[in-house]
């Protein structure tokens, strides 16, 4: 149950649009579990939150690993440019992906209103329209549940190339 909650609640608010037509990403995934994968799914989507002007940049990245998506929204705020941002210069994150093992599950979280928070460092060297690149990176912290081993490390990294 609990597993579900976080997961509804990291979909929640996002109006994000598609992605550059044959565009190619690559997320890495380290810490907890280790996975790449390069594909248009890894790529950011640009859209609206819902009831603002806000910018989001959302990215719902496939794991073989996890056998789900990691799912990641940032708010830009309403015009945002290029350059640096920070878990500590943008107020509003999140960022989520969980596997079962066994009876547990692993969940690994970071964001605004998520304790631990985690961090990101996000380097956007575009932004326009529906499209957007960079790079991002995420130190996310790992909750076990019901006892569940989820691996060698208590914070999993995601790094994006968009």
């Amino acid at each position: 149950m609990k597993l579900l909650l976080v997961l509804g609640l990291a979909a929640c608010g996002d109006n994000l649009h598609g992605v550059d037509a044959g565009a190619t990403c690559t997320a890495t995934f380290a810490g907890g579990f280790v996975d790449t994968t390069s594909s248009g799914a890894a790529c950011a989507q640009v859209g609206k939150a819902s009831g603002s002007d806000d910018v989001l940049l959302g990215f719902a990245i496939d794991s073989r690993v996890l056998g789900a998506q990691a799912t990641i929204s940032i708010d830009l705020g309403v015009a945002p440019a290029t350059g640096s941002y920070s878990s500590e210069t943008l107020a509003t994150w999140h960022a989520v992906e969980a596997r079962s093992i066994n009876d547990g599950a692993c969940v690994y979280s970071a964001g605004s209103v998520v304790t631990p928070i985690g961090s990101f460092q996000l380097a956007l060297a575009a932004v326009d329209g529906d499209s957007a690149h960079g790079s991002l990176s995420i130190v996310q912290y790992v909750h076990a549940v019901d006892g569940a081993n989820c691996g060698p490390s208590d914070t999993e990294t995601v790094d994006v190339a968009f």
